[in-house]
């Protein structure tokens, strides 16, 4: 079964509604230079209202919002790491730890840094895909990885070819199912969901 994760919720139905649609990961930014940062505080409560049916993940970036303490107050059983120096290790965390990997080029499992997973999205400036999709011919290398993410610009109309194509452990989005920045579409987000049940069932 290909796992779904909702990524950059912010507020407590949108967290509900994701639940409700079948999501198996949450995420919540707290990286501060996102339109969908939420603070520390505001994080734990939305982590506190996630079922056992789904994992709650924090996203952080390295030098800015990287900090173990952070995922400790804020509950998450995942956290997932962007801008992560080559000298980072995952034992930093006492939970499952996801690396992104920008993808510009071919990306070969050799050349991956140490991590319990990997999230492969599109290179741009910044952190995160920025709703843009990427080559996924360039991450063939990896299709079928039982211990990858795949995310960039990824929608309810074109998850069913990614899923097809690579075979990622789990899918990401963010603002493809969003009605604004930060905000939730919530059929969007059961579309989703369900378009990637659909395929794994062809498969």
């Amino acid at each position: 079964m290909t796992r779904v994760k909702l990524c950059g919720l912010t507020v407590a139905e949108d967290v509900d509604a994701a639940v409700e649609a079948g999501a198996d990961f949450l995420g919540f930014n707290l990286w501060r230079g996102s339109p969908r940062y939420v603070e520390p505080t505001d994080a734990r409560r939305l982590v506190a209202r996630v079922t056992a049916a789904a994992v709650p993940v924090a996203v952080f970036v390295h030098g800015q919002s990287w900090d173990p303490v952070v995922s400790e107050f804020t509950g998450v059983a995942w956290v997932q790491v962007h801008g992560a120096p080559d000298a980072w290790r995952p034992e930093r965390f006492a939970r499952p730890v996801v690396r992104a990997v920008p993808v510009a080029g071919p990306v070969a499992v050799g050349a991956l840094l140490p991590a319990d997973y990997w999230i492969v999205d599109t290179a741009q400036r910044g952190h995160g895909g920025g709703g843009k999709s990427f080559d996924w011919s360039l991450a063939s290398a990896l299709k079928g990885h039982s211990r990858v993410f795949l995310a960039g610009g990824l929608t309810p109309e074109n998850v069913a070819d990614a899923v097809r194509t690579l075979r990622p452990y789990a899918v990401d989005v963010a603002s493809g199912c969003e009605s604004s920045p930060g905000k939730k579409d919530a059929g969007k987000m059961r579309a989703f969901v369900q378009a990637v049940r659909a395929v794994d069932k062809e498969l």
